[in-house]
Parts: C-alpha cells; sequence; structure tokens
C-alpha cells in the first residue's frame, strides 16, 4: 500500500528513517530488521509488556511524523514479531530472528497489534500448521479428500438456490 501511495523512491526513504529510528531505540544486545512484506522483527530486552508496549509506541509516533509520511497524510500501522533478549533467553542470532518471524506470523490478519511477543505456545501452532500442510500433498495423491456440496437455502424464495463446497 505504501509503495502504490508514494512510489519507490519516497518508500525507500522511509524505510531507511524507520531503519534509522529503530537503530536509536536499540540497545546492547538489541537488533531489529524488516523481512520485506511490511514486516519487522525486533530482537529487545523487556522486564514487563508495558515497557515493551511504551517503546514500540514511542518508535511509532516518532515515525509517523516523518515529513514524508505526514506530507502524503499517510500512517505507518506497525505488527512487529518480538523475542525478549532478556539474560537467560539467549539464543543464536538466527534463531532469535526466526523466533520473532514465529511471532509475526501469529499475527496475520491482526492489523491492531503493535507488537506481537514470541511465545512458545505461538511456535506450537506454527508447527502444527506446517505438519498438516506438510501432509496435504500426499493426501491429495491419494485421494483421501473429500468433495460434500452443502446446500444454500434461500428463505426469500423457499428453495435451495446454490451450494457451498467443502473439501474434508
Amino acid at each position: 500500500l505504501l509503495l502504490d501511495e508514494l512510489g519507490e523512491e519516497k518508500l525507500t526513504e522511509v524505510l531507511k528513517f524507520i531503519a534509522k529510528v529503530f537503530g536509536n531505540f536499540c540497545t546492547e544486545g538489541e537488533c531489529y530488521g524488516y523481512a520485506g512484506d511490511g514486516r519487522f522483527y525486533l530482537m529487545s530486552r523487556f522486564r514487563s509488556e508495558k515497557s515493551l508496549k511504551d517503546k514500540i509506541r514511542l518508535i511509532s509516533s516518532i515515525i509517523n511524523e516523518f515529513a514524508i509520511l505526514k506530507s502524503s497524510n499517510l500512517t505507518v500501522k506497525f505488527n512487529i514479531g518480538v523475542y525478549n533478549t532478556t539474560e537467560g533467553r539467549r539464543k543464536p542470532i538466527s534463531e532469535m530472528i526466526d523466533c520473532a518471524a514465529i511471532a509475526s506470523e501469529t499475527a496475520k490478519g491482526n492489523i491492531n497489534a503493535l507488537y506481537i511477543p514470541y511465545t512458545n505456545e505461538a511456535n506450537a501452532e506454527i508447527e502444527r500448521s506446517q505438519r498438516i500442510e506438510a501432509q496435504m500433498e500426499s493426501s491429495l495423491e491419494n485421494g483421501e479428500f473429500k468433495l460434500f456440496l452443502q446446500p444454500k437455502y434461500n428463505v426469500k424464495h423457499d428453495k435451495i438456490d446454490s451450494a457451498e463446497a467443502l473439501v474434508r
């Protein structure tokens, strides 16, 4: 959406500004990244959800004051996957990025979530979805899917006028 509104050159400037703001807020042992497709990841130390929320709200408000966004009457809404780097939870950076990505993945469709912290439950849900997807292709090849047509009744005309296709 921002690309359509701003064009590639201005969007690049906005992304550079966002990176600068995130960089200014990251302390030792913290880092951030942009994965494309509007997804940001943050590896941050936080003691409480409130401190994390306050930090991201401040970052968001600074970014949305950027001149290019203001002059275009646009607002950037964040949906940041966050991994807590507090002592005792350290992992290699690639694993922390994966965890932040998992957190971000669980927020798909939730445009009101400012940030999504990584949880073991989120990881388990992603793994479950991946297992199901991995089994789908072989199930299709083996003819394990069945098509059902569920009639849709039109009350106004007092008759069945269409059907919903269901695959089980």
